[in-house]
């Protein structure tokens, strides 16, 4: 009787330790791996500016104070967000100071830029935020010109643009990246009109220039160049 149950505990044991050794090769090839080594960005945000837009806006007779932004999503894909403040051109507001003139003592212009955008970055060679990319852009920039003193008549000057960019990003250093990227797509320039006589307002489209000899005056172009400080 005591060999029979000396053989049965040595049975059960073995029996556990041949089940433990089984069991953990089956836990490590449960594929959790992936999220252990789950890649990401090498940096999740960036902000970006340049000086021309400081000098030349988009609307004529402006300049805009422009702030962009990225935030990556995941490894390859981000959202981007700029805002932006339109004011009179400085060389046309120092212009008229020197002239004497006092243009910007009697209009007030000034107004607001929004825009948004998704990029994709495809390069597997590189880690996002550096590399070639392509993706959605939209903008929509206004001025509002009225006159400081008398008429409180505005007007306003609308440019809405949408489309697709492609571009490349360079890390030059470990917060420094450029930013360059080129794209087409639609545009739409209008003005409004509010009148503080009859309290009405209305709109038209402005007469927009052809760009480069395209066939369609409301085909736009996107260009831009920006130096970013990534973290």
């Amino acid at each position: 009787m005591k060999t029979f149950w000396l053989v049965a505990i040595f049975f059960v044991l073995n029996s556990a330790m041949a089940q433990d050794s089984t069991l953990v090769p089956l836990q490590d090839s449960i594929d959790f791996e992936g999220f252990k080594s789950t890649k990401s960005a090498a940096k999740d945000n960036l902000i970006k500016g340049n000086a021309f837009p400081f000098f030349f806006g988009q609307i004529p007779l402006t300049g805009e104070i422009r702030i962009n932004y990225e935030r990556m999503i995941t490894h390859n894909q981000s959202l981007n967000f700029m805002g932006g403040y339109v004011y009179p051109n400085p060389i046309l507001f120092f212009g008229s100071v020197l002239a004497g003139n006092g243009l910007f003592n009697r209009i007030s212009l000034r107004g607001g830029k929004i825009g948004v955008g998704y990029r994709f970055y495809p390069l597997k060679n590189l880690q996002a935020p550096e590399g070639f990319y392509f993706g959605p852009y939209g903008s929509y920039t206004f001025a509002r010109i009225k006159e400081k003193r008398g008429s409180d008549d505005v007007y306003t000057w609308h440019y809405a643009n949408a489309g697709m960019i492609a571009g490349y990003q360079v890390k030059i250093e470990e917060y420094l990246y450029v930013d360059m990227f080129a794209g087409v797509g639609y545009r739409r320039n209008w003005e409004s009109f509010y009148n503080s006589t009859t309290k009405k307002r209305s709109s038209q489209d402005l007469e927009l220039p052809p760009v480069f000899m395209l066939p369609h005056k409301n085909v736009k172009l996107f260009l831009q160049f920006n130096l970013c400080y990534a973290f």
